[in-house]
């Protein structure tokens, strides 16, 4: 089951010890909603600003931040965006996903690829050419990413 678009939190930042990038993959077309919030994060160079916003997993969300120069100007469009999934861990060990998204120049291009985040994840059927990333506990949900024209199944569980 597809999972539903959030607005991101509006908590204040919590400190992260550790990103680690997980995968940089090609382009995916996604569409970036109204209420994405704006933000900030302080670099060497300076502020980096970005609009996050968040598709729901049992358990919470997994995060979507897109950066690049007045990143407020996608909201409410669907853009092509080169895609990297990382993971960040907390002071207090706890670890995420999220997903950054660098939209391209060239935005008649196709995307490369397809994202889709799914609440469970253990019902997923792993297909060829699929990679697949299982949302740290206590989250309980998946990313995939799979080829474009090809398709994203799930396993019936009952």
């Amino acid at each position: 089951m597809l999972t539903k678009t959030a607005p991101a939190s509006h908590r204040d930042s919590t400190p992260t010890m550790k990103r680690e990038v997980l995968l940089e993959v090609g382009t995916i077309s996604i569409r970036v909603p109204v209420d994405a919030r704006e933000g900030e994060a302080p670099l060497p160079e300076g502020a980096m600003k970005y609009v996050q916003f968040a598709q729901c997993v049992r358990g919470g969300m997994v995060n979507f931040f897109v950066h690049g120069a007045n990143p407020a100007r996608f909201r409410e469009k669907r853009i092509i965006a080169k895609t990297t999934i990382l993971k960040k861990t907390l002071p207090n060990g706890q670890e995420y996903l999220h997903v950054d998204l660098l939209p391209i120049d060239d935005q008649a291009s196709r995307p490369t690829h397809r994202l889709a985040v799914m609440s469970g994840g253990r019902e997923i059927a792993e297909r060829e050419g699929q990679i697949l990333f299982l949302t740290p506990k206590p989250l309980g949900g998946v990313i995939v990413l799979a080829p474009v024209g090809s398709k994203i199944l799930t396993i019936d569980s009952n």
